[in-house]
Parts: C-alpha cells; sequence; structure tokens
C-alpha cells in the first residue's frame, strides 16, 4: 500500500467515494473506484489498498462488522479484512459450485442479528453466508416459485431493529423489498399508484 506523509494530512490524489464505514477504534474506511482507503486515528494518516491485496481496485461499498471485520464489495468478488491478522481474505465466484458465491459483481454486504452475513450482488441475487467449522459458504437465496417479485440485481442492503433485511432491487421494475428474516416472508413496497418505488442508483 501506499502512505500518505502524516504532516500534510492529505491523500495524495482524487478519487469518488462510493462509501464510508467506521470501526469501533475510530478508524474509517473509504470504499472508492480506485481502491480501498483508511483512515488510520492513531497515526492520524491515510492508508491505500490495491489489487493484488484486495480483489479489484473498483470497490462499490464497504461495512464493518461487529467484530470489526472490515467487508469489501467490489467487482472482482468479497474481500474481507482480519484486524487481527491484518490481511484479506478472498471470496470469488466458482459457477453452480455448492457453498461459492455465483458472481463477482458484488454490490453490498451486511449482517443480521443472528451473526449471518448477507451478500448481494448485481447480476445473480442474493446470498446468505454462514462461518462454520472453519469454512463460510455461501448459499443463495431462493424465493417461493410463485413469487413475482425478483432479486437478481440488487443495489442497496440494510438489517433493522426487528431483524427484517431490506433491499433496493433493480430489475424490470426498481422495488423496495423487506425480507423478514425469522419468518422468511417477503413483501414488495409500492407507491399510491401501485408502482413500485425504490433507491436512486
Amino acid at each position: 500500500f501506499n502512505q500518505i506523509d502524516a504532516d500534510k494530512k492529505q491523500y495524495s490524489g482524487s478519487f469518488e467515494v462510493n462509501s464510508i464505514s467506521e470501526d469501533s477504534q475510530g478508524n474509517y474506511w473509504f470504499a472508492s473506484n480506485e481502491g480501498l482507503v483508511q483512515y488510520d486515528a492513531e497515526k492520524d494518516q491515510f492508508l491505500e489498498y490495491h489489487p493484488p491485496q484486495i480483489l479489484h481496485t473498483k470497490v462499490r461499498s464497504v461495512y464493518v462488522d461487529s467484530d470489526d471485520h472490515v467487508w469489501l464489495a467490489t467487482s472482482g468478488g468479497l474481500n474481507e479484512y482480519n484486524p487481527q491478522s491484518k490481511k484479506f481474505l478472498s471470496y470469488t465466484a466458482k459457477s453452480l459450485k455448492k457453498g461459492y458465491l455465483e458472481s463477482n459483481y458484488v454490490s453490498k454486504t451486511v449482517k443480521d442479528k443472528n451473526g449471518d452475513l448477507w451478500v448481494s450482488t448485481l447480476n445473480k441475487g442474493l446470498y446468505k453466508s454462514t462461518y462454520r467449522e472453519g469454512r463460510r459458504d455461501f448459499t443463495p437465496y431462493v424465493l417461493p416459485a410463485n413469487s413475482e417479485i425478483q432479486l437478481n440485481r440488487i443495489t442497496e442492503l440494510l438489517v433493522d431493529d426487528n431483524n427484517n433485511l431490506w433491499l433496493d432491487s433493480y430489475n424490470n421494475n426498481n422495488n423496495i423489498i423487506r425480507l423478514n428474516i425469522a419468518s422468511g416472508e417477503i413483501t414488495s413496497f409500492t407507491d399510491n399508484t401501485g408502482s413500485p418505488i425504490g433507491v436512486i442508483d
């Protein structure tokens, strides 16, 4: 990585920020189209991370979980930064192979109140990820056969206080969708004209 001059406290070049997340140590993590940027609060300086440390230069979003693990949704797959080992783990697509993502075009990540990780993609829908016995598995979320909802392209994820997963599914229509994680009930919201509503990407 490249280290910024701490006396100047400036980043070396311009970068477009896609999202920001803060860890418990007061460090800020910036997802950008030029890689991952960290503001180290203790050292009062910026650090940059680029391939091959991370999977792709384009980092769509960054999410810090309750254990201070940093999750990067990139155009080359999913990265996990472990603050204890200070290393990045990589999760990439293996089509039709059980337990793996089916797309490297990851858009968002979030953990629910059960500790499970949810991963959205831009072309292969939603995945639930669990970590057991030293292995992280990814299971695609499958809608009921009679559902009219489409979940191929997802641009936003959020877990609320009631452990509902909210997502924006941009397919033929731009829908805001709520998934009750406990019951599996899924609801698509429309405006008062009956048209789908969604987040502008």
